[in-house]
């Protein structure tokens, strides 16, 4: 749903019309296919992470399906007034294609919880997400998709530029770890 239902929206609304166009489709799917596998693999038995490997197919499917509905606001054309929606939507497509499969680091939702400063200002994200849907459904959620997809981007640059290792669990420095542990236990 999150791979092949945006990715024949955009070839039904715009794609079918050009002759190559649908190995976009072809690629944005195999990609989110190729994403859901790594999830379930990497993940299976795990705690949940504070980190994704990769964009998740369902920001990815997101993003791209509320794209035709942001293009055609006057917001869009504030912005965008030199290139065509229909080739922004293509090299769109791709993008977001790379970052499903690529290994940056995106954050996960957080817990939503008073208790703790992450988790009150999940609940805001949350309720103002749920305000601006009825009010402003169109000019929100791409928008909004956009600015994920970039967080992303961005913390792995930043994090390349100063050396920061990715937040992934690395299982053989958690090994490690508990090896060491159990040196230094006078117990063990």
């Amino acid at each position: 749903s999150f791979g092949v239902a945006p990715a024949m929206m955009m070839y039904f609304a715009v794609l079918r019309h050009s002759g190559w166009d649908w190995i976009l489709v072809f690629l944005f799917a195999a990609c989110a296919v190729m994403r859901l596998a790594r999830f379930n693999v990497e993940s299976a038995g795990q705690p949940k992470a504070a980190y994704f490997k990769g964009l998740p197919s369902p920001a990815a499917g997101g993003t791209l399906a509320t794209y035709y509905w942001f293009s055609q606001t006057p917001l869009y054309n504030e912005f965008f007034i030199e290139w065509p929606w229909e080739t922004i939507m293509r090299l769109l497509m791709i993008t977001l294609s790379f970052l499903m499969i690529s290994d940056v680091p995106y954050p996960a939702w957080p817990k939503f919880s008073f208790r703790t400063l992450h988790g009150t200002l999940g609940i805001i994200v949350l309720f103002s997400a749920v305000v601006a849907l009825f009010v402003l459904p169109k000019q929100f959620f791409f928008p909004v998709g956009v600015v994920y997809v970039l967080t992303g981007i961005v913390l792995a640059i930043l994090r390349g530029v100063f050396e920061v290792p990715p937040p992934f669990d690395d299982p053989a420095q958690a090994e490690d770890d508990d090896e060491d542990s159990l040196a230094e236990d006078p117990r063990a």
